[in-house]
């Protein structure tokens, strides 16, 4: 579970950066979302 929080807290910090992240990081709660925290940031 606390993995899953640290996910999470990523997830908003990313969510300055594009939309989208969140979606990913709600969806798969994995790797994934730091592959897209990288495309995000513009």
């Amino acid at each position: 579970m606390q993995k899953a929080g640290m996910v999470l807290d990523l997830c908003q910090s990313t969510i300055q950066y594009c939309q989208i992240c969140l979606v990913f990081c709600r969806v798969t709660l994995s790797s994934l979302l730091y592959y897209n925290r990288d495309y995000c940031r513009f």
